[in-house]
């Protein structure tokens, strides 16, 4: 096994005991180390694995936004996203685009307030989104998305 995520493992299982014992304040990183370790599970072809831990990371995410929206929008938003990648993987082609859009539509509401901040996460979700819809055959919804994200990019490089 790969070190990082031999490394990975164990900071999931510290965190897990950390959230078990005070959640308030080490659910978030529980959240963030399932992400990572997502992540590492993907990158060696363990996508099962993967959506799951991504699936854990949401339910965190979910709940810790819904408590505190202006602090945990931005990582429900990026759960989402990461889910979205692991059910695309698994050939989950509808549930995924389904994942991806409520993250492009939280980023969208973070950029209503704060662009400078998030424009690149909404062209990033809009990469996923035309690859989404791509992956289901609606070629022309998929490129007017990636037109968008490279018009969002364009403007970030003039600015």
């Amino acid at each position: 096994m790969n070190k990082a995520l031999k490394a990975n493992e164990e900071a999931l299982a510290i965190y897990r005991l950390l959230a078990a014992d005070h959640p308030e304040v080490f659910r978030p990183d529980l959240a963030d180390s399932l992400s990572n370790h997502s992540n590492r599970l993907s990158k060696f072809g363990r996508d099962e694995e993967a959506l799951k831990a991504s699936e854990e990371a949401l339910s965190i995410h979910r709940s810790l936004a819904a408590g505190r929206p202006e602090v945990f929008r931005q990582d429900l938003a990026r759960s989402l996203n990461n889910l979205s990648v692991d059910l695309s993987k698994l050939g989950h082609h509808e549930e995924a685009l389904q994942a991806n859009e409520e993250a492009l539509s939280i980023r969208r509401l973070l950029a209503a307030d704060r662009p400078e901040l998030f424009l690149a996460d909404i062209a990033d979700s809009l990469n996923n989104h035309s690859n989404r819809l791509s992956k289901l055959g609606r070629h022309e919804e998929a490129l007017k998305a990636k037109e968008e994200a490279l018009s969002i990019r364009h403007s970030l490089i003039i600015d």
